[in-house]
C-alpha cells in the first residue's frame, strides 16, 4: 500500500483528535524520539558549552513540550543516535557525552515526571575507521556502566546473552542492550540494532553491524502474544526494518536478521508497530502480515534531516506519542515543529527560538476493525 494512500485513510486533519466513548479510558501512553545528534563538524565548534553533542535546542524543546502534555506520557523512549561518538576509542566519548546528555534531561521540567528510556542506536555502539563505519565492542560495557549510574531506571535485564541464546551468534552478552518489560497492558520490546555478532562482514572483515538478536525476539513475542494480561505488543530499535517512502534513508537492519524480524512483526496479531529512527525524517509504513502492524519512523528528533526528504508543508522536527485505551485501540499523534529558517543553523536557537511541536497527524490502530 502506498505510504499517501494508507495515510489517508487513517489520518485526521491538523489538530484534530480521535473522539473515544466515554468508558474508553486511556490505558497507557509512551513518547518516541531519536537522531537528535549534531554533525561532529557542528559540535566541534560549541562542545565546550555542549558536552553532550545533542541538539540541545531541539532536545530541551522536546523535554519541555513532553512535560507540558496531559497527560504526559508514562514512557518516554530516547531512540538512539542521541549523541554523535563514532570515536575510534575504548567508549570514553561515549561516556563524556552521554553523561551530558543526562544532565540536560535531569535539569528539564520532564525529570521525575515520566520514566525516561534511552537505548542505543549506531552512533552509540559503533566507530569511525576513515570511510568505514565498524563496531565498537567497548562500547557495551560502557554504555552498562554509564546507565548504572546515570539514575534512568532500568525496565529489565532479561536479553540475550552469549550462553542463553546460541541461535543469535553474539559475541558480548546483551542482556541490557536487548530487553523485553511488560508496562500496564502492552509489552515492549527493546533491540539493540548494533548487537555484537560472531558473523563477519565480507567487505570489512569485521563483524556486522545492524545485526539483532532476532531469534530471542520472536521467542519473547511469541510470548507476549499467548499472555491474555497483554493487549499490545511494541517492538522499539533505532534502526529501521524497511526502506521508507518519502525519501532515501540510511542502512537498515541487516537483512538477514531483520528479515526474521519482520515476519515475526507480522506474524503476531498483538504486534501494533516498530517504532524506529536512524532515517532522519517522518514516515509511516504498512508491515502487512496478520499483524498488519506500522513502522514507524521518528528520526527527525533534531540532526541534520535528510536531504531528499522534502515533505509538502516543509521540514520539520517533532517526535511521536502513542496513546493505547483500554479497548486495544491505539492512536499514533506525529508532533512537529518547523525547522529554523536560513540561515539560521537547525541546532541554534536564536534569533528563533524552537517553537512548541504540534500535532499534525492522528493515525488510528483499532484492531476490532481489522
Amino acid at each position: 500500500m502506498p505510504l499517501l494512500t494508507a495515510v489517508a485513510a487513517l489520518a485526521l486533519g491538523p489538530h484534530q483528535s480521535v473522539s473515544h466513548p466515554r468508558f474508553d479510558h486511556l490505558a497507557a501512553s509512551f513518547a518516541f524520539f531519536g537522531c537528535n545528534r549534531m554533525d561532529v563538524k557542528d559540535w566541534e565548534e560549541t562542545k565546550q558549552e555542549n558536552p553532550s553533542s545533542a541538539n540541545l535546542a531541539q532536545l530541551n524543546r522536546t523535554f519541555q513540550d513532553l512535560a507540558n502534555l496531559r497527560p504526559i506520557p508514562n514512557l518516554v523512549f530516547g531512540g538512539g543516535d542521541l549523541v554523535m561518538n563514532y570515536a575510534d576509542d575504548q567508549g570514553e566519548t561515549l561516556r563524556s557525552q552521554m553523561m551530558g546528555w543526562q544532565k540536560a534531561f535531569q535539569s528539564s521540567p520532564l525529570e521525575g515526571k515520566t520514566i525516561m528510556v534511552p537505548f542505543t542506536g549506531n552512533h552509540e555502539t559503533n566507530r569511525k575507521v576513515g570511510k568505514q563505519k565498524l563496531p565498537n565492542p567497548a562500547t557495551t560495557a560502557v554504555w552498562n556502566r554509564w546507565f548504572a549510574q546515570s539514575g534512568f531506571r532500568q525496565m529489565a535485564t532479561n536479553g540475550p546473552t552469549v550462553t542463553n541464546d546460541k541461535p543469535d551468534k553474539l559475541s558480548a552478552d546483551q542482556s541490557q542492550m536487548s530487553y523485553s518489560f511488560d508496562f500496564r497492558q502492552l509489552h515492549f520490546v527493546v533491540l539493540n540494532t548494533d548487537t555484537p555478532t560472531t558473523v563477519l562482514d565480507e567487505k570489512t572483515g569485521q563483524p556486522k553491524v545492524g545485526w539483532v538478536p532476532a531469534k530471542w525476539a520472536q521467542q519473547d513475542i511469541e510470548a507476549a502474544q499467548k499472555n491474555p494480561k497483554i493487549k499490545a505488543i511494541f517492538v522499539l530499535g533505532h534502526r529501521n526494518l524497511i526502506d521508507p517512502t518519502v525519501c532515501t534513508g540510511d542502512s537498515p537492519i541487516d537483512k538477514e536478521t531483520g528479515g526474521m524480524l519482520v515476519r515475526t512483526i507480522q506474524s503476531n496479531p498483538k504486534v501494533r508497530a516498530y517504532v524506529c529512527a536512524h532515517v532522519h525524517a517522518w514516515d509511516l509504513e504498512p508491515m502487512g502480515g496478520v499483524s498488519r502492524a506500522w513502522q514507524v519512523i521518528a528520526g527527525n528528533g533534531g540532526s541534520v534531516l535528510e536531504e531528499d526528504w522534502k515533505p509538502k508543508e516543509g521540514t520539520y522536527f517533532g517526535f511521536v506519542v502513542i496513546n493505547v485505551y483500554q479497548s486495544g485501540k491505539v492512536v499514533l499523534r506525529n508532533f512537529r515543529r518547523p525547522t529554523p529558517p536560513e540561515p539560521q543553523r537547525y541546532f541554534e536557537d536564536a534569533p528563533i527560538k524552537p517553537p512548541p511541536a504540534r500535532p499534525v497527524d492522528t493515525v488510528l490502530f483499532d484492531p476490532a476493525k481489522k
